[in-house]
């Protein structure tokens, strides 16, 4: 028959002490009741797992067996003191005065450890507590929780003033009880701790699939990596060490690894190499190891080495340290090298995103600076993308040409107008000449296209690559050379023959030309001569600018009004259907320049206007000045120029097509007044309207930079 308990585990706490009993027959009686409320709560204690939870029982029931007013739990730390970790009948102002009863229990401890201890007046230290209560507090028990020579901590029990003492069968049946609940405190700390284990466990599982499939990011994933290992095994730091080069370079590190003097030594190859290598290693005491005792200068005592391996390609390790000795457990070494598997594939998969990321950008910016049109196409020939010399040459963009046809976007025209089929990509003409045809229907710059194949791993054609090369230079150099041999021809022609025709009739033995006739023939004969002088001046000298700089020999104080004033003058003999008109002001500044040069400037440009106003009118020589720079204009009511001739009015041998009946030249005037101003340092420019006229202007600085007799043609 079950005997009734003198009270229950969960019935309120009696007031009065325990009354010493006078019977034998009654105290054994009581003894069997108290051991079978010991068996009982000793079953409860040790059903529970959960810490918190379980040190309140133990804590209610010792005070209840013990038939006390208050208790607590004072659970031992590493460096010998105590702390409350749990109360009962005290409130939370009464828990935090017992500081000076706890200062007393290390010395306690040494006196009399492993004993039960009982204290017949704690009045003195425990008077706060009295204070904050209202309880005189005056005798207490202490039952020591122990685990073999683990000392876990210590349970006390509080009688106020007027109770009995605690009796010896109390202390040892609670004992009894107290080594009972050190085990039932131990093993929910080890499910605690397991429980936190397998939960990193599990964690650290689900963290490895996600980084081995989503993470592209290098530098992210290692850091993702060392913070979850280093978090779940509770370690002070972490780190991962990369093969970079042949050697282990530190990539990430966490915690107190995270050390600009960790990291220099860790750069150190003597260091590294033990950590580089295949197996996991436990490094128990690294102050032992002479590789790594440099770690111990920073209260490094434990360590865990892990490798980071895919089959058989060792790409790192993982160093997961503790400032504790021996803290880690089987367990913590088989997890961490059970994510280190897991995170070697996210860190592959990373480095592998993380290389062809270097090398898209990489061929991006070729594809992008490159000189030539580069242009994608898939298998059907549709546009995928194209780069910038493409958009320039087209005047198409990428999101408007992208799926039209590659034929739509590259046109090609022959010189004649006529349309040039795109090649194919294989075959025997890959390649094809012409006109682009703009988006807007003008006709753009001169090309050469070829079209290479793309191809899978397997040989399958599945796009090609359109290859745009410019061609417009070549070919205007080509036209400037038919262009300069069509001109010499002419420009030489004409004065051989004339020459050679007048000179030819002067010495026919039948003919007896007068003394006039004689003199015009051999006024003829100098003009074309001087003609002929100019125009080899002038290749020669178009040669030199070629050839990097024109020969200056300047002067100080150069007159640039007075040089003006006699262009005129020489001209005004020439004609007398033009006004010629200079216009600079009185106070018109001198500049350091080659007169001779400068002179030839005016003239080439006041024979231009000359020329091309076949009808006469008004030409204006003017000058004015800033600051900075003087500047000059020649301006006629002549033909004009349309935009495209104002493009390339300045170019070598370029002359007007509707020009050219008007006067001869050989189309280098202006291409050389052009660089005697900037061989000065100045710059010149035109200014037309087509059927009124137009302005030449050159700029030239006041204070001029060192003039040498030789100055490069920028």
């Amino acid at each position: 028959m079950q005997k009734q308990l003198p009270f229950e585990p969960n019935s309120p706490k009696r007031d009065s002490p325990i009354v010493p009993l006078e019977s034998a027959d009654a105290l054994r009686e009581r003894q069997i009741l108290q051991r079978e409320y010991l068996l009982h709560i000793s079953r409860e204690i040790t059903a529970a797992l959960d810490l918190p939870t379980l040190l309140q029982r133990v804590l209610r029931y010792a005070v209840e067996i013990l038939a006390g007013q208050a208790g607590i739990i004072a659970l031992r730390r590493a460096d010998g003191t105590f702390f409350v970790h749990t109360s009962v009948g005290l409130p939370a102002e009464a828990t935090a005065a017992l500081g000076p009863f706890l200062e007393r229990l290390p010395q306690t401890v040494e006196q009399g450890a492993a004993t039960n201890w009982q204290f017949t007046d704690v009045r003195e230290p425990l008077a706060g507590v009295s204070q904050a209560t209202g309880m005189v507090l005056s005798h207490a028990v202490g039952l020591p929780l122990l685990l073999g020579d683990n000392f876990l901590g210590m349970v006390f029990v509080f009688r106020t003033t007027g109770a009995a003492l605690f009796s010896n069968i109390d202390k040892v049946l609670l004992q009894a009880f107290a080594d009972q609940a050190a085990i039932a405190i131990d093993n929910a700390r080890l499910y605690s701790q397991m429980t936190s284990r397998a939960n990193a466990l599990s964690k650290l599982y689900q963290a490895g699939l996600a980084l081995a499939e989503q993470s592209t990011d290098l530098d992210a994933t290692l850091r993702q990596v060392v913070r979850l290992a280093k978090d779940a095994v509770e370690a002070d730091g972490a780190a991962i060490l990369m093969r970079e080069n042949g050697r282990f370079t530190v990539s990430v590190a966490e915690g107190v690894l995270d050390n600009d003097d960790i990291r220099r030594k860790l750069a150190d190859p003597s260091l590294t190499e033990p950590l580089s290598q295949c197996e996991p290693w436990v490094i128990k005491d690294i102050a032992e190891e002479p590789a790594l005792a440099p770690l111990a200068t920073h209260d490094i005592k434990t360590g865990v080495c892990v490798p980071i391996a895919v089959g058989d390609e060792h790409s790192g390790s993982m160093l997961v340290v503790t400032r504790n000795k021996y803290a880690f457990h089987s367990q913590d070494i088989a997890l961490l090298n059970a994510f280190a598997n897991q995170s070697a594939l996210a860190i592959r998969n990373a480095r592998l995103y993380h290389d062809l990321s270097v090398q898209h950008k990489r061929l991006s910016a070729i594809l992008a600076n490159s000189a030539d049109g580069i242009l994608i196409l898939d298998a059907a020939q549709r546009v995928q993308d194209f780069n910038q010399a493409i958009a320039r040459m087209t005047g198409w963009d990428v999101q408007a040409a992208a799926g039209q046809p590659g034929s739509a976007i590259v046109r090609l025209t022959s010189p004649q107008g006529a349309p040039v089929p795109l090649p194919p990509p294989e075959g025997p003409h890959t390649t094809a000449e012409g006109y682009l045809t703009r988006r807007d229907g003008e006709r753009g710059p001169y090309v050469s296209i070829s079209l290479s194949p793309l191809r899978d791993a397997q040989g399958q054609a599945i796009g090609a690559v359109m290859n745009v090369h410019d061609l417009s230079a070549f070919r205007e150099a080509e036209e400037l050379k038919s262009t300069f041999l069509s001109v010499i021809s002419h420009e030489l022609k004409t004065p051989v023959a004339l020459i050679k025709g007048f000179a030819e009739t002067l010495s026919r033995e039948d003919a007896t030309p007068d003394a006039q006739t004689v003199r015009e023939f051999g006024h003829i004969i100098a003009d074309e001569s001087d003609r002929l002088t100019r125009l080899i001046d002038n290749l020669l000298m178009a040669a030199r600018v070629e050839a990097g700089g024109i020969a200056l020999s300047p002067v100080p104080e150069v007159p640039l009004d007075k040089l003006a004033e006699q262009a005129a003058a020489a001209f005004r003999e020439q004609t007398d259907r033009h006004q010629i008109d200079v216009e600079f002001p009185p106070d018109f500044p001198l500049i350091t320049a080659d007169p001779h040069w400068l002179r030839q400037v005016l003239d080439n440009l006041l024979s231009n206007a000359i020329k091309y106003s076949p009808n006469g009118g008004r030409i204006v020589i003017k000058g004015w000045y800033d600051e900075a720079n003087v500047h000059v204009s020649v301006s006629d009511e002549g033909l004009g120029l349309s935009q495209e001739e104002q493009q390339r009015i300045f170019t070598r041998f370029y002359r007007a097509p509707d020009k050219k009946r008007i006067s001869k030249g050989a189309g280098l005037g202006l291409y050389l007044c052009k660089a005697v101003v900037e061989a000065h340092g100045g710059q010149i420019s035109v200014r037309s309207e087509e059927g009124k006229g137009t302005t030449f202007a050159f700029t030239l600085p006041r204070q001029s930079r060192p003039l040498t007799q030789e100055t490069a043609h920028e």
